[in-house]
């Protein structure tokens, strides 16, 4: 999945975790020409699974938003390509797969594929908070080369300039 280059804020969120009426609602207070970086979870735990990830797939698709793939993403991905028939094993402990269910879970497996792990910005990058130690604080405002980013997130999330996750990825 390529993205675009983005101009303007970014606004990085974490762990929607399928509360739709929650993100329907910080949607609603965002500028809507700013970029919407989602840190992975957007799915799993909440009662409106399949709206979340319609409604950031859709922004996705617009150019709005990037949706990073995190550990629940990870997870029904490898639970899916490991169990080829329906209801078997892991997939069952999987809200996502029990709300969705067998038919629609394998239709979504092939964008949750395409999910990247790391979002680049100017001077900055937001990788999947799974790939690293958290370094900032959560709900920290980035201005590097004159660019916004704010960060609201319910998670551990981490905003890290570029060139600190380059050099620990080398040393690793």
């Amino acid at each position: 999945m390529t993205m675009a280059a983005v101009q303007g804020q970014h606004w990085v969120i974490g762990d929607v975790h399928g509360c739709h009426e929650t993100l329907v609602r910080l949607l609603s207070v965002l500028p809507l020409n700013d970029h919407l970086v989602f840190c992975g979870d957007v799915i799993n735990r909440g009662p409106a699974i399949a709206d979340c990830m319609n409604l950031v797939w859709e922004l996705v698709c617009a150019g709005r938003a990037t949706w990073l793939r995190g550990n629940h993403e990870q997870t029904l991905i490898q639970g899916l390509e490991q169990s080829p028939a329906s209801g078997h094993g892991e997939l069952l402990t999987i809200d996502t797969y029990r709300q969705l269910g067998d038919g629609l879970s394998r239709q979504w497996l092939q964008r949750l594929r395409q999910l990247p792990e790391v979002f680049q910005g100017e001077g900055w990058v937001a990788p999947t908070p799974d790939l690293t130690t958290p370094v900032a604080p959560t709900c920290t405002s980035v201005n590097p080369s004159g660019i916004t980013t704010t960060v609201a997130t319910a998670g551990s999330l981490s905003v890290i300039p570029r060139d600190q996750l380059l050099s620990a990825k080398a040393t690793s």
